[in-house]
This record gives structure tokens, sequence and C-alpha cells, in this order.
């Protein structure tokens, strides 16, 4: 049951023999003095480097933690999307040449009022002698990019209170980084639009039954001085 050949006269031991790996506790003194040595030679301290070294720690320094932290793990995602984006290039260039160009498929899409399309897509529809450009994102950084370019937004929109441009793709932005179909927020931009419309004449029109009454206000009060 044992993957070695059998060797008369020679008992298992002969023919298999286990390779002795010593363990590194004799080497925990010099991997710590090197790990200190690159420390000091950084001058950082370990809340900087991301590392809690005590039970208690303050506010501040959980706030530091968290932000060395995920810098840490933005810097490992860098080659974690390389990784990604060689492997699609590999299943594109084994897609490209197993698929012949007189092959097809049909595709199917469903709008937003529930109607299912169908479309039949041939290999040279999608076949691209320039090829493709590739890009890797996770949807924890799109989230965060999101929102930060809705802060930048909000932050604009403050030097720009009455920019009607400015304040629609604010609300387009926002509306996007819900689960809601580009329709839906097309309609629902639609209805703000309208809706303010409808306030601004009224406005107009308060305005004008104000500017109304004042002028006859105005005309009475003539006429009494006339009269009198």
């Amino acid at each position: 049951m044992l993957p070695a050949p059998s060797v008369q006269g020679q008992s298992i031991d002969q023919v298999i023999k286990q390779v002795q790996v010593p363990d590194l506790d004799s080497n925990r003194d010099e991997i710590a003095f090197l790990m200190d040595l690159v420390s000091r030679a950084l001058a950082t301290t370990a809340i900087e480097r991301g590392e809690g070294e005590k039970k208690q720690i303050t506010l501040g320094e959980v706030q530091i933690l968290a932000q060395k932290s995920s810098q840490r793990f933005v810097s490992i995602a860098k080659f974690y999307r390389k990784k990604w984006k060689q492997l699609i290039e590999k299943w594109y260039e084994m897609k490209n040449a197993n698929t012949p160009n007189n092959s097809k498929k049909n595709l199917f899409k469903l709008d937003s009022e529930g109607k299912l399309w169908n479309k039949d897509v041939y290999a040279k529809d999608w076949k691209s002698k320039a090829g493709y450009d590739i890009e890797i994102a996770s949807s924890a950084q799109q989230e965060e990019e999101k929102m930060s370019a809705i802060q930048r937004l909000m932050l604009v929109k403050n030097q720009f209170p009455n920019n009607q441009v400015l304040q629609e793709a604010m609300q387009r932005s926002m509306l996007e980084i819900t689960s809601l179909s580009t329709e839906t927020i097309s309609r629902i931009l639609e209805a703000e639009k309208n809706m303010q419309e409808q306030q601004a004449q009224m406005m107009q029109q308060q305005n004008q039954e104000e500017g109304q009454l004042q002028n006859n206000i105005l005309q009475g009060m003539n006429e009494l001085k006339s009269l009198a």
C-alpha cells in the first residue's frame, strides 16, 4: 500500500525515510532581532505599522490601526488583481482561439417591464483584432470610490448651492449606489424634476397673486386719497 519499490531483503525503513525538519525555536531570537532592526530603520511605531502591542489602546490608536490595516490590504490587492488579469487574458485567448467565426449564441435580456428580448450573437460580433482592455476591481473598492466621489460632489455643491446641474449629478451618483436599475433611476430623477418645476410654478403664481394684491391695495389707497 506504500508507493515505494519493494526491495528484497530490505525493510520499509530502508526504502522510505522521513525527512526530519527541525523547528524554528532556535531561530526565533534571530527573527525577532531582524524585525526590530527593520522597525528601527523605518522609525515607525507598532501602531503606525498596523500592529497592536497593548491590550488597552485609545480610540485614536484604533482608528490608526484600521487605516494602516486598510492600506496593507490595498497593497496586497494590487498583486491579487494582477493574477486575476493574467487569468482573464488566458481565458480570452483560449475562447478566441476555440470559437469559430460562424458560431452563434442566442442571448436573452429582461427589461424593466419584465419583457424578455432575445438576439442571436455571432462570434464575429464580439471578436476584435485589437483585443480588449481589462479592468479588475472589487465591489468593496467600487463602493468606496463611489462614496468618495459623492463626498467630493457635496463639498463642491457647498460652493455652488443653487446650481441645478450639480444637484442632479449628485442625486444620480447617490442613486447609483443602490441596486436600482437605470430605468428606475431615470424615472426618479424625472419625477424629482417635475416636482421642482411644479413648485417653481406655484411660487411664481403666488408671487404674481401677492403682487396683484399689493397693486390693488395701492390703487384703493390712491382712490381714497382722490376722494378726500
